[in-house]
Formats: structure tokens, sequence, C-alpha cells
């Protein structure tokens, strides 16, 4: 080997591991402060982008907010009102005929006397005779005309239904028969029925 030969490799193992690593921390220096400096660039200008974007939706989120509130809120009390009145009514019409039909209901079962606008009523017949099956005091009393239940024929269904709480066995059976020999008025003759079992 020659002495040309000995200093190549020495030389290149000189480039190799002095020389090399000498360019490569200059060439960094150099050039990393540029790198840095368009990274920076680039990350901020996103960051920026980002957060433009974010207040523009927040922006319009927020004005459409407020437009609906405006413009929404009195059409949903509008059609509230509406709802709470249409249920008003709905009510108010129920509770009337309630009321219209137990005002008749009263009218119906409620002696009625002589006004100037109704026709005059006809006289009623005269109370048929209790049939002589009934025995003892019912049968007696029947069969003198007087009831347990003073005023009988001048008494409506329900002012009847009132007084037959009190009576006897022997006394509901003379008003059951009586009732049925002339009016038969069906609930006078139902609650005597109920207070007989």
């Amino acid at each position: 080997m020659s002495d040309d030969g000995g200093k190549v490799p020495v030389e290149r193992a000189v480039e190799l591991f002095v020389y090399a690593p000498v360019g490569v921390a200059l060439y960094l220096r150099d050039t990393v402060p540029t790198f840095v400096n368009l990274f920076v660039t680039r990350g901020r200008s996103e960051v920026r982008k980002r957060t433009k974007d974010a207040r523009r939706q927040v922006t319009q989120a927020k004005s459409m907010g407020e437009f609906a509130f405006e413009f929404g809120g009195p059409k949903i009390l509008q059609k509230v009102e509406e709802g709470v009145s249409a249920a008003r009514k709905s009510a108010e019409t129920v509770l009337a005929n309630l009321a219209s039909s137990e005002t008749e209901a009263v009218v119906k079962e409620a002696p009625s006397g002589p006004t100037g606008t109704e026709r005059p009523k006809e006289p009623k017949p005269p109370p048929a005779p209790v049939p002589p099956a009934v025995a003892g005091d019912a049968g007696s009393a029947a069969g003198n005309g007087v009831l347990a239940i003073p005023d009988y024929d001048e008494l409506s269904a329900s002012q009847v239904v009132e007084r037959l709480e009190g009576l006897r066995r022997e006394e509901l059976e003379a008003v059951r028969q009586y009732e049925t020999a002339n009016r038969s008025r069906r609930t006078i003759l139902f609650k005597i029925e109920q207070l007989a079992r």
C-alpha cells in the first residue's frame, strides 16, 4: 500500500466524522430557524382561521336564536292562548249542558204552581181504593185514605222518596200499592223496593 492509498481512508474518515457533522450542524443552524418560522406561521394562520370560523358560527347561532325568540315566542304564546281559550269554551259548554239537564230534572220532579202562561191542569181522578189484600195497619190506613206520609198526593217524587226512609214495612207496602194504583212513579217504586230488602 502506498502512502497515498493510506491517506485516502484517513481523509475519508476525517470527512465523514469531522467535516460532515460540522457541515450538517451549520446547515441546520442556517435552515432550522427558517423551518421553525415557516411552521409557526402556518400554525398561527390555521388557529386564526379556526377561531374566525368558530366565532362566525357562534354569531350565526346567536342571531338565529334572537330571531326565533323575537318572532317565534309571540307565535308560541298565541298558540298556547288559543288552546287555553278553546279548552275554556268547551268546559263552559259542558258545564252549561250539565246545569241545564239538572235544572230540567228538578223542574220535572218539582210540583209547579199555576202561572199566567200555563194552561190549567185537568183535575186528578180520585184515588183508587187500595185492594183489601193489605192486612193490619197498612190496610186500615190505605182503606181510610190515610197514608203514613201526610199530603202524599201533593208531593213530588223526590219529596216522597225523602220521606220513605223512616217507614215500617207495612207502611211501605201501603205506599207501594197506592202509587202503583195511581201514578206509578218509578223513582218512588224503586226506592220502596230498595228499602223493603
